[in-house]
């Protein structure tokens, strides 16, 4: 048995198959992922040599950093503490050569609130000799 497709058999295949991939096509969205506030870390804990670090902030809206007292030693680089959508934080500290030091930083999006623990250990080798 021979079959034979006739235009008419073909015109439908093909349109059949191109309804079939549009039909997929417009159920498939690309993923897309909502965060009401959430960082890559809550807690830090840092060498006492100075430094620097990225704290990601992943959040589908607008946000703001701040430290709350005792930060002098730790800072925001460039000033940037704020930010739409998700970004980075990128922070720096100082040499530490006096005793364990903490800080916490606390993000806010809305009525969303993360914080973050910044801690940094002192370098006991350093010494004042009298």
């Amino acid at each position: 048995m021979t079959l034979i497709w006739t235009d008419d058999m073909k015109n439908r295949s093909i349109a059949y198959l191109f309804t079939a991939v549009l039909a997929l096509s417009s159920c498939c969205r690309p993923f897309e992922k909502h965060w009401d506030l959430e960082v890559n870390s809550t807690a830090y804990r840092l060498g006492c040599d100075a430094g620097e670090f990225p704290l990601y902030v992943y959040c589908s809206s607008s946000w703001s950093a701040e430290f709350e007292s005792g930060a002098e030693w730790i800072a925001f680089e460039d000033g940037i503490c704020s930010g739409s959508g998700n970004g980075i934080i990128r922070l720096s500290y100082r040499h530490n050569e006096e005793q364990e030091r903490s800080v916490r930083l606390i993000i806010t999006s809305g009525s969303n609130e993360k914080v973050v623990t910044i801690s940094q250990a002192y370098d006991p080798l350093i010494f004042d000799i009298k």
